[in-house]
């Protein structure tokens, strides 16, 4: 699941062993919100198993399900840049079972 992320593709065993162990579960309920639209990005999540419904503002945006994932950027850019904040919210479609690698504080 983590190697598909294209960022992640051409690391080095070496640098994914580093990773790996960054890496929690996290489940969310149906309708528990993951991520919130302008609110700071926590890090990268894949989708394990069900769906997520993505927002802009009060219009849907897709849906994301199994081996998927979402918030990538978060874990590629600077703390310090306005693209830190999440420009959609993300939302459990039905239980979630998510992978998560947040971002480095």
């Amino acid at each position: 699941l983590f190697l598909k992320v294209p960022a992640f593709r051409h690391c080095t065993i070496v640098q994914i062993c580093e990773l790996i162990p960054r890496i929690v579960r996290q489940y969310a309920l149906y309708g528990q919100y993951i991520m919130s639209e302008g609110q700071p990005a926590l890090g990268l999540f894949m989708i394990a198993r069900g769906s997520v419904q993505l927002w802009m503002g009060r219009e849907p945006a897709g849906v994301l399900a199994r081996n998927e994932f979402f918030g990538e950027k978060s874990v590629l850019e600077d703390m310090n840049t306005e693209g830190s904040k999440s420009s959609f919210t993300a939302q459990a479609a039905e239980l979630v079972e998510l992978m998560v690698l947040h971002r480095k504080e």
